[in-house]
């Protein structure tokens, strides 16, 4: 893979760490976690308080080969913004109570609870 250290898409990547996410894999997986590092080198991510389908992952890496995708969730207002950040980890695990959202996204659990509520009309 070429290098994309010094390219717009490298420095909008890497203002992004720390930022939850939403990560498509070639073969079909769907994870969300908050990505902590980006490797220009190869494309590679590492994400951390990850989810995917029923699984609970404290880490992970994600080769740049196997990436498909990244969604991002900073477009909207901040109560849109948290919304699809809720919608996104419901997708990936239906099961997720809301105390388990509240602490994946760091926010109160009555707050988790009406976003979801809200979701559901």
């Amino acid at each position: 893979m070429k290098k994309i250290e010094g390219s717009s898409l490298y420095k909008k990547i890497k203002e992004k760490i720390g930022s939850f996410v939403e990560v498509r894999t070639i073969d079909d997986r769907i994870l969300f976690g908050k990505l902590v590092s980006f490797n220009p080198e190869d494309g590679s991510i590492m994400l951390e308080n990850a989810h995917e389908k029923n699984k609970k992952i404290p880490s992970v890496y994600i080769s740049g080969s196997a990436v498909a995708q990244i969604n991002f969730f900073d477009r909207g207002t901040e109560e849109e913004q948290l919304d699809k950040k809720v919608e996104a980890l419901l997708r990936i695990d239906p099961t997720l109570t809301y105390e388990e959202i509240a602490r994946i996204l760091d926010i109160p659990v009555q707050l988790a609870e009406k976003i979801v509520k809200k979701s559901l009309r």
